[in-house]
């Protein structure tokens, strides 16, 4: 139950090493309670035993049952990517981090990649203005939630304007023109399309993208993060964005 039970948020590759003892000690307990029912009937000795084991499956089991009829019959990354296959032109770049192999397989797209975990400016920046390229060219270019925008969890420190709703650099001072701040939602939001951003609290690589461009959603659909989460749900709404210069 305990290596059952962990497939729950870890991948079965951690728990390995640990396998082989937790076997032994799940044999060792279930033949301490067949020794100490002995002593009483040894009917019970024999049966006891196996209603535990059983019981223990059917608990693990009962639990999940709902998501392995949703995954009998839907895999939400092979989905998604079909959908953005349909979605976009044959010369579109995707960004999608993680899920780069499936936009390929499935969608038969180009995807590239950006800037991960980083509050660096230059770097940043330099993907900008690859993606200006790219629309300069008349490339489309896609970037999907959440997968392609995840991975920035290292925010900068912001100011915000109360009475305007605009924000800034909280250390350089220079303000994003394109973004706003709603405090009571706690939420930011594109000052010109009024779109949200998806991330309540975005990172350096969200905050420069959003503002240096127009994104605009063009698909929706339910996907599954299919990272640590064997036996436990991981359904999310995905999203797909087209990125586009501001007029």
């Amino acid at each position: 139950m305990l290596y059952l039970g962990n497939l729950a948020i870890t991948t079965e590759r951690y728990l390995l090493p640990a396998m082989m003892p937790m076997i032994v000690l799940m044999g060792a307990g279930v033949e301490g309670i067949e020794l100490f029912l002995k002593k009483y009937s040894e009917g019970l000795a024999e049966t006891v035993p196996k209603i535990l084991v059983v019981a223990a499956c059917y608990l693990m089991m009962s639990s999940i049952i709902d998501l392995l009829e949703f995954r009998k019959d839907y895999c939400g990354p092979k989905e998604f990517s079909l959908a953005i296959g349909r979605a976009t032109p044959e010369d579109a770049r995707i960004i999608g981090v993680d899920e780069d192999m499936h936009y390929k397989y499935y969608a038969k797209r180009k995807t590239m990649g950006r800037p991960l975990m980083t509050t660096d400016t230059a770097k940043i920046y330099s993907h900008l203005i690859e993606l200006h390229e790219l629309l300069a060219n008349n490339t489309p270019v896609y970037i999907t939630y959440p997968q392609g925008l995840s991975y920035d969890d290292y925010q900068i420190p912001l100011g915000y304007n109360p009475e305007t709703g605009r924000i800034y650099h909280g250390i350089e001072g220079l303000p994003y023109e394109n973004l706003r701040y709603n405090k009571r939602e706690e939420t930011f939001y594109d000052g010109q399309t009024l779109l949200t951003l998806p991330m309540k609290n975005p990172g350096a690589y969200n905050i420069a993208l959003f503002n240096e461009f127009k994104l605009t959603p063009v698909l929706r659909l339910e996907n599954e993060d299919w990272h640590r989460k064997t036996i436990a749900s991981g359904r999310v709404m995905g999203v797909l964005y087209k990125i586009e210069e501001r007029d």
